[in-house]
């Protein structure tokens, strides 16, 4: 019988899941992208450098948590064979999220008079009250697109990818259009984008994903037999966190508006980069998962070229021309970020080929070969920049050098990890 024909782009792909599932998603990544960067060039004319120090401080403060908040179980959904299971640790998740998100918001508040004197302003202690909700937020929804990925839902992620970026733009502008801004009106934005990309999500999954009753004898078995996730792959996670955020908290002991500007080059590149690495790894982990062993070595080739191809031409560009456009886009003011940008580029391009490929560590059993990789990928920026003297940008031009070598490094490694793979040294579901 045959298939009746869709007017959709993506559709006229003959037997390609994986291809639609990226260009749907990367459809709806670039959209919300374009939003981001719009929002980001009228912003920029609304609120200093300074309130853009204080933003990246608070959204550090957050995604030093929410990836480790359901304590990576959320990636766990996956892997299941049955739905009945991928139900029962779909819950399990949730249950721990609600549980860290708890905590955060009672630490925020008995900090409050440390956190206030460690900042030296009463604006950043009490936003930080915030961060135990936007926890709670940002780690329902990557759970809840976890589960979408699972049954290839992508239509569903790419429209909320696009309410989010909607949403945190809105609210922003709206915030810093008063003759005065609202004080940590950047901020609010944040938190009021999250909320509403969640509120949409849980009502158009309400139905999809049915929750039953679970006893917690049920949800102890399943959390000690997917074990090594949180012990391996979220100890790669806190690595990462503690190395992005603490790079930011290193840049504002020199000034606030130093880390903002900092900011504003890191988010109007990595954000991008950030959307399509995640849309194209979110589609590769279910391919990944399926492939069997004696291909993975040829397919992981095939990806790193295809991603190599599409991206040395973008940051080759972008490493000339973006120092005199962002201060055209966004005013004079911010002319330092330009240079920031300049300097990011070697690191962002082996971002966009070694990050899609990660997930590979989980389907062949090597998590612990990301988690040695990730220690050393964290300890070196920090210590590099926790000792290094001279003009910052002078240091943020060499750590992304720095960052650059050993993220090729890591590739190396997941090719070893694929070549094992398919000799059959692997186990076949992370326990």
């Amino acid at each position: 019988m045959t298939e009746p024909k869709s007017d959709r782009p993506w559709a006229r792909i003959p037997q390609s899941h994986l291809l639609r599932g990226m260009l749907m998603l990367l459809s709806g990544s670039a959209l919300a992208q374009i939003i981001t960067l719009a929002s980001l060039v009228l912003t920029a004319r609304l609120y200093s450098d300074v309130a853009f120090g204080t933003l990246a401080i608070f959204t550090s403060a957050v995604m030093l948590i929410a990836p480790l908040a359901a304590l990576r179980y959320d990636f766990v959904v996956m892997l299941p064979k049955t739905e009945s299971e991928a139900r029962s640790v779909f819950s399990l998740s949730r249950r721990i999220i609600t549980s860290v998100s708890i905590v955060c918001l009672l630490a925020s508040v008995a900090f409050q008079p440390f956190l206030e004197e460690l900042f030296r302003s009463e604006t950043i202690a009490r936003s930080l009250l915030l961060v135990g909700p936007t926890v709670f937020l940002s780690a329902e929804i990557t759970l809840m697109q976890t589960w979408m990925n699972r049954a290839g839902d992508y239509r569903l992620m790419s429209q909320n990818r696009i309410w989010l970026a909607s949403g945190i733009g809105v609210g922003q502008i709206g915030m810093g259009i008063p003759v005065r801004p609202v004080p940590g009106g950047l901020i609010f934005g944040h938190v009021g984008g999250n909320l509403l990309a969640w509120v949409r999500i849980v009502l158009v999954t309400r139905k999809s994903i049915r929750l039953v009753g679970h006893s917690p004898e049920r949800l102890r078995d399943l959390a000690h037999k997917y074990r090594m996730m949180p012990i391996l792959n979220g100890a790669n996670a806190m690595l990462d966190g503690v190395r992005m955020n603490g790079i930011n908290f290193i840049i504002a002991t020199e000034a606030v508006s130093a880390l903002g500007q900092y900011n504003m080059a890191w988010r109007l590149t990595i954000a991008p980069l950030g959307l399509v690495s995640s849309s194209v790894s979110q589609v590769l982990f279910r391919d990944i998962a399926r492939t069997e062993p004696g291909e993975l070595v040829g397919r992981l080739a095939r990806i790193v070229a295809t991603l190599a191809a599409f991206g040395i031409p973008i940051f080759g560009l972008a490493y000339i021309f973006v120092p005199t456009l962002l201060p055209i886009l966004l005013g004079a003011e911010w002319t330092e970020a330009g240079y920031f940008a300049r300097a990011l580029c070697p690191w962002l391009l082996l971002t966009l080929i070694a990050s899609p490929i990660a997930t590979i560590f989980i389907v062949t059993a090597k998590q612990h070969w990301l988690l040695m990789h990730a220690a050393a990928y964290c300890v070196a920026p920090l210590a590099f920049l926790g000792f290094a003297s001279g003009p910052l940008y002078d240091k943020i031009t060499i750590l992304s050098l720095i960052m650059a070598g050993m993220l090729a490094i890591m590739v190396g490694l997941a090719f070893l990890a694929a070549r094992a793979y398919d000799g059959g040294s692997y186990a076949p579901q992370l326990q």
